[in-house]
């Protein structure tokens, strides 16, 4: 967990202790739905971004993903909509170069964010993949993703 040398001054003088000698992992009293309220807006943050890079026109179905796949120098990262689509997306990773990401937006988000995005913009359905241009649009998007994707992984045991 990270907390700044703000709060863990703040917390030292509370427990009365010198500031190296305050584990914070050990003595910070957190709120038990502090994990869910996180997740929950991480989430949001992603719609919120897909949307509007949507409404953008930075992303990239159907057609015009197959034009754009040839050339990976403009593509940012690739988006599973489909859900339960692990293995076609292990199979444009292998298409696409190393260096794009492929996120699973339909497992990252669950069902409840993706009904949310859905209703937002229901052209998200017509094809099972997505690909983000890279532009500076698209910069929030990629950084809300992997946000999301590395809370995600934290929360695992």
């Amino acid at each position: 967990m990270i907390v700044s040398e703000r709060m863990k001054k703040w917390l030292a003088l509370k427990k009365q202790k010198q500031l190296h000698g305050v584990d914070v992992q050990k003595e910070w009293e957190w709120d038990q739905q502090t994990a869910g309220e996180m997740l929950a807006k991480l989430r949001r943050d992603v719609v919120d971004e897909v949307a509007k890079v949507s409404q953008l026109g930075s992303l990239v179905r159907g057609q015009q993903l197959k034009q754009l796949t040839a050339d990976t120098k403009r593509v940012a990262c690739v988006l599973s909509v489909t859900p339960g689509s692990e293995e076609q997306l292990k199979q444009v990773e292998e298409v696409m170069l190393e260096n794009v990401p492929a996120f699973d937006l339909a497992t990252t988000l669950g069902a409840a964010e993706m009904q949310s995005l859905v209703e937002r913009d229901g052209t998200l359905t017509e094809a099972s993949f997505l690909a983000v241009e890279k532009s500076v649009d698209t910069v929030g998007l990629q950084l809300a993703l992997v946000r999301l994707e590395g809370y995600l992984i934290d929360q695992t045991p």
